[in-house]
């Protein structure tokens, strides 16, 4: 049985993606990237949950593993491109770099040599938020020495970096401890799940102001 907190996940991704997409074309392309990341996370979210039926019989996939272990790469790239747009600070950006050519390596090893398609990938994971959270860190330094005053309220990056950097500083110590929660104290991993979807809601709900906070300035000076 699906628990009603993995409903209000779906429910708040579907509407940050659809808040994505409000003035799309007017975007740049940094987050219009991060809309269309936004809708292959609610298919992800879609498939993993409600179509494993269909893919056990038409591809025998074992398990959700699977679906989610390779979302996970695009995830993580998206996320560097999008640093690699936004943050200015000419040391970061070649540190994205390395990462953008190093990152797929390790999930090759990782997901084909060490754990499994099948198995949850707590390296990949653990190097990919890590990572997030330091570029998060980076881009609200690169806005604290920043000459040019910013409106952070109606600022959609910033509300952005803040969504993830609360959700992958917590979601952290999960994730990289999870296959040994699973092993020894299943009941806790069971009961941090539900912790885990609850962070998703509130990462999407602060995406989808990131987004409506756009509409909000351009509603407001469109009416003086």
């Amino acid at each position: 049985m699906i628990p009603t907190s993995y409903y209000l996940l779906l429910i708040s991704l579907f509407l940050a993606f659809t808040s994505s997409l409000i003035h799309f074309r007017l975007h740049p392309l940094h987050l219009r990237i991060f809309a269309v990341l936004l809708g292959l996370d609610l298919l992800n979210e879609l498939l993993a949950s409600f179509g494993m039926s269909y893919l056990r019989e038409w591809f025998h996939i074992k398990n959700n593993l699977a679906i989610y272990n390779l979302f996970v790469l695009i995830e993580f790239m998206v996320y560097a491109f999008y640093f690699f747009r936004v943050i200015k600070i000419k040391w970061f950006k070649r540190v994205i770099i390395g990462f953008m050519f190093l990152f797929p390596l390790l999930w090759i090893v990782s997901v084909f040599y060490i754990f499994g398609i099948y198995g949850w990938d707590s390296y990949i994971h653990v190097v990919g938020s890590a990572f997030t959270i330091i570029a998060c860190g980076v881009y609200f330094y690169q806005l604290y020495i920043e000459e040019e005053l910013v409106s952070l309220g109606r600022n959609t990056e910033f509300w952005i970096a803040a969504a993830l950097m609360i959700f992958y500083t917590c979601n952290l110590p999960y994730t990289g401890m999870l296959n040994y929660l699973i092993t020894n104290y299943l009941n806790v991993a069971e009961n941090l799940s539900f912790v885990l979807r609850l962070l998703n809601v509130a990462m999407y709900s602060i995406i989808i102001y990131a987004f409506l906070c756009q509409q909000i300035k351009t509603t407001k000076f469109s009416s003086t």
